[in-house]
């Protein structure tokens, strides 16, 4: 699995662009790669683009395992939003169970989408 991490300045956000097969072993890396950002503040919000990322077969306990990753970066993330764009209905679903499975294990307000200008609008809302 590989990412890209940039910074939108306009609208002071992360945005991450995923790609390749997601790896549970890379994924603490993904989170430890944006807070070591120089422009990372907590709470600051994210922008995962996963509309290249192949979820293949993933199951309950893998995203068990995503959501204990998560729960281990929490802290530095802050209570900011995270955006969750995805490409398709099934993985779709794998994004809403991960969200399920850490909305109490931090306080980033998640949010899964199929459309892009939905997850940046609801994104930069100040609601």
């Amino acid at each position: 699995m590989k990412w890209t991490i940039e910074y939108v300045e306009e609208h002071n956000y992360v945005i991450v662009i995923g790609e390749g097969v997601f790896s549970i072993k890379e994924h603490p890396q993904m989170f430890e790669d944006i807070v070591s950002r120089e422009y990372w503040q907590p709470g600051m919000a994210l922008f995962f683009d996963n509309r290249n990322v192949d979820f293949g077969i993933t199951d309950f306990s893998l995203m068990r395992q995503a959501s204990r990753n998560y729960e281990r970066a929490s802290n530095r993330l802050g209570n900011g939003k995270a955006a969750m764009l995805m490409k398709s209905l099934a993985d779709f679903g794998r994004g809403r169970q991960f969200e399920m499975l850490s909305d109490a294990k931090g306080s980033v307000n998640m949010q899964v989408f199929l459309d892009k200008e939905e997850a940046v609008s609801w994104l930069i809302s100040e609601s």
